[in-house]
């Protein structure tokens, strides 16, 4: 029977599928969603500073960053865990501030957001083994 860890994982890891679509945009193969332009706005011209980042080249690193973190999650390809996960949060939180300031809803988001976070405390990544041996029982025998 599967882990409560191998099913957040596996259901964390489906933002593969967003990702490979987000690099087929970035690259042109794939006709851009304007839904995404307005979801990525508040980022890639902030009112606060004077900067026009181009859509296509943000989807482009940001559609493999999410492959990457995907299949990090399954112990696949070079990305640290512990780097994927911090990944994916921050991915989450601007995707449902994007959602957000366009109206959507924001629960997707908020629900990857929970299931990254909760592997935090299902699955640590730093686990402390400690193990004692009894010096007294080895100097008897």
């Amino acid at each position: 029977m599967p882990t409560a860890t191998t099913i957040i994982k596996s259901l964390a890891s489906i933002i593969i599928l967003p990702g490979i679509f987000m690099t087929l945009m970035g690259l042109g193969i794939v006709p851009l969603d304007e839904k995404m332009s307005d979801i990525a706005a508040p980022f890639l011209n902030p009112s606060f500073i004077n900067i026009n980042i181009p859509i296509k080249p943000f989807i482009c690193i940001l559609g493999p960053c999410k492959i990457l973190g995907g299949l990090s999650l399954k112990g696949i390809g070079p990305m640290p865990e512990w780097f994927a996960r911090i990944g994916l949060i921050i991915a989450a939180v601007c995707g449902g501030y994007g959602h957000y300031v366009v109206g959507d809803a924001i629960v997707g988001p908020f629900v990857y957001f929970g299931m990254i976070c909760s592997l935090y405390f299902i699955d640590p990544l730093t686990t402390t083994k400690t193990t004692t041996t009894d010096k007294s029982k080895s100097k008897k025998e």
